[in-house]
């Protein structure tokens, strides 16, 4: 049996963000994603969340909104892993 194509134009349920979290999430867990995977999928989303609240749709979010949260997740978003909140260092840390 053939999995169904979305035509272009055709009109895709609108789901937030928090939907769509649960979705993705689940999805790649079927692929068999590493656990290691989800677990970043899953700050991503917490970061969309954070950013854009968790009830905003999905198909709602414009090329400058995400331009404006990779501005967030560079220069304003505080590292709070840091044992010293105080002296958080703002921005995304380089992965290794």
């Amino acid at each position: 049996m053939c999995a169904k194509r979305i035509r272009k134009g055709a009109k895709v349920a609108q789901i937030n963000l928090e939907e769509a979290k649960e979705k993705i999430i689940k999805i790649k867990t079927l692929e068999g994603m590493a656990q290691s995977t989800l677990n970043q999928y899953n700050l991503v989303f917490n970061d969309l969340i954070a950013f854009f609240e968790k009830d905003t749709r999905v198909d709602d979010i414009t090329l400058n909104d995400a331009r404006d949260f990779i501005n967030w997740l560079l220069h304003e978003k505080s590292d709070t892993s840091s044992k010293f909140k105080q002296v958080a260092k703002k921005g995304v840390k380089p992965s290794m």
